[in-house]
């Protein structure tokens, strides 16, 4: 039989898996030295240090606009006691809010013309665009960080499995793709996409097990993922052969995986490729 196995990324809470991708650095880097040339600026955030990967302690998830909105909301608050014009509290609060949220980021230059935007805005509805916009930005890059960074740790854990030897790895805007396999011939076709919310999801199949065994298998990859920092949800499971004709059968046409394709067809992986990267 083979099982699918959906799953979402609640968040990483092991630093070092999203430190070390290459090509990748902390927003609190891109921010501070923008707001060193500015002595206002500076001045309101000086009781702020910029924390190396060791000392952070907040995980890093997808729900960038909550977390943001809810720091930003607590900072105009405290701006409210202290003295200035409204647009110099606007981008003190907003600076503050960007260097204490916990954003890793690869679109450095990108991000680093939006935070500019919110730096220079000269009234509040180009101050609230330009914070919109950083926001998008962000967001965008750090859910690219964590697909990646997911992906780093599914190839190091189905090596701890015996599946190491990548057939193929795909990349697309959001979506990438590995094929591991071991010296049997078995597989696992894992897949790292965004769902309609923009969470992060896993999606694995077990290929050439004809028993238990994916199951087992399956549940021992899971708790190596968390062992190395990714916090999973279990969405769902579903049997591509006997159970899942079990299911069809007991269920007398109100299956929820119906109208499911296997994921080997939804990835239309061609097992002749070459090593992609």
């Amino acid at each position: 039989m083979s099982q699918i196995r959906t799953r979402k990324v609640k968040f990483i809470v092991n630093h070092q898996v999203v430190d070390n991708l290459p090509g990748t650095v902390s927003l609190q880097d891109l921010v501070k030295p923008l707001v060193n040339e500015i002595p206002s600026l500076r001045e309101a955030t000086k009781d702020l240090t910029v924390r190396s990967g060791q000392e952070k302690s907040n995980a890093i998830s997808s729900s960038i606009a909550p977390d943001f909105n809810r720091i930003l909301n607590n900072e105009l608050n405290r701006e409210k006691n202290t003295d200035g014009n409204e647009l110099k509290k606007l981008k003190q609060a907003s600076v503050r809010a960007l260097l204490k949220g916990t954003y890793r980021v690869d679109k450095t230059q990108k991000v680093q013309t939006k935070i500019q935007d919110i730096l220079s805005a000269s009234n509040r509805k180009e101050w609230e665009k330009a914070v919109n916009d950083t926001m998008n930005t962000i967001k965008g890059s750090q859910i690219k960080v964590l697909m990646k960074a997911t992906s780093k740790v599914i190839e190091e854990a189905g090596s701890e499995l015996g599946f190491s030897q990548i057939k193929m790895r795909k990349s697309d805007k959001n979506q990438i793709a590995i094929n591991a396999v071991d010296n049997e011939g078995r597989a696992l076709l894992s897949e790292i996409r965004l769902n309609e919310k923009d969470e992060v999801e896993i999606l694995t199949e077990t290929i050439g097990m004809t028993d238990e065994t994916c199951d087992i298998i399956l549940n021992k990859f899971d708790r190596i993922l968390e062992q190395k920092g990714i916090h999973i949800k279990p969405v769902h499971k579903e049997w591509t052969i006997r159970k899942r004709s079990k299911q069809r059968k007991n269920t007398s046409g109100n299956q929820t995986g119906k109208n499911k394709k296997p994921l080997r067809k939804h990835l239309k992986i061609n097992r002749n490729n070459k090593l992609k990267h």
